[in-house]
């Protein structure tokens, strides 16, 4: 009786610590995001050139928004279909799931914490697997920003000359070169996995990591190509949110400049790792010095930029705070 009391106690105590350290940390993700949104230098300019242009063209914001949730849709079935592989997984977990990874991805640098926000919403035994097809996903999205971006570059960077003065050309090139390589990995996730395998050895954490890597065997090249098609699909929903948001403002460029523009800024804001607070300030700089370079427009295209990122990360952040505060919180 005495051993039982003893670890019902001990199972109180350990409820009550995860129970705190729950709160704890969702309080504090809730002030960090707060602090994340009021570092967006909104100022008195782009809100008279916003409030100029809305009574003529608030449908623009509104479609600009609608797409909003197809942007997380594919987001969300791109780990769905990774995780199925192996795992069975329902869509409302992992819509859960990923909406706290992307909570936690806007407080850390390059969105790292997305990973650790993400498993949190899964069991313990499939976040190995959660954060190895977070990361595959990841390729596949970048493998898109990348291709597009470079070919923007090529094709059109010449013709505005303060922004070739003021990108790193060799650095473009040097990454378009690595590109193949970077599809060659991500559809043949096997081959890293089975050399990891051999690198490492077969005992204590590296075994673990040996085990989540067991979920790239398991995918499909009809899958990698489905999870390719679906971050297609998520830029191209992005790129048409962000060329509504630029007519929205009163842009006056051709349809082939915006996509050019676009192409670029997303282009280099997948290409540089930065701690998250710098982020927004190099969100603000890159749209200044294209929108300025291309249109003649920074401000337009300063504000369009930040109503992007709080179209598409304001509601599902918080969101995700609130699923964070739902979620039991468990270890292995």
């Amino acid at each position: 009786m005495k051993f039982a009391a003893g670890s019902i106690n001990f199972m109180l105590q350990q409820l009550k610590v995860r129970h705190y350290l729950k709160i704890t940390i969702g309080i504090l993700l809730l002030v960090a995001l707060i602090y994340q949104f009021a570092q967006l230098e909104f100022g008195a300019a782009e809100w008279a050139l916003l409030q100029s242009s809305f009574f003529d063209r608030w449908w623009l914001l509104l479609l600009a928004f609608l797409l909003m949730p197809l942007n997380w849709l594919c987001e969300c079935w791109k780990w769905l279909l990774c995780m199925r592989s192996k795992y069975t997984l329902d869509i409302k977990s992992v819509i859960r799931a990923v909406l706290m990874g992307v909570s936690v991805s806007l407080i850390t640098p390059n969105r790292m914490g997305e990973y650790l926000g993400r498993v949190a919403g899964i069991e313990p035994e499939q976040r190995g697997a959660g954060v190895i097809t977070t990361l595959l996903g990841g390729l596949a999205q970048n493998l898109v920003t990348w291709t597009l971006g470079i070919s923007a570059a090529i094709y059109f960077l010449d013709q505005y000359s303060a922004l070739y003065e003021s990108i790193n050309i060799n650095y473009l090139y040097s990454l378009g070169l690595l590109i193949p390589f970077g599809y060659g990995a991500y559809f043949y996730p096997k081959v890293i996995q089975r050399i990891v395998g051999k690198l490492l050895p077969n005992k204590g954490i590296f075994s673990k990591i040996q085990h989540a890597l067991e979920v790239l065997e398991a995918q499909q090249k009809l899958i990698l190509l489905q999870v390719l098609l679906l971050s297609f699909l998520r830029y191209l929903t992005y790129t048409l949110q962000y060329i509504l948001l630029l007519y929205l403002l009163g842009v006056d460029c051709t349809l082939l400049e915006c996509l050019f523009g676009i192409s670029l800024i997303f282009f280099i804001q997948a290409s540089i790792p930065l701690p998250a607070a710098l982020g927004i300030v190099m969100r603000g700089n890159i749209s200044v010095l294209v929108w300025g370079s291309v249109c003649g427009a920074p401000v337009a295209g300063l504000a369009a930029s930040y109503l992007l990122f709080i179209i598409n990360f304001s509601l599902t952040s918080f969101l995700g705070v609130y699923y964070f505060f739902q979620s039991k919180l468990r270890f292995k």
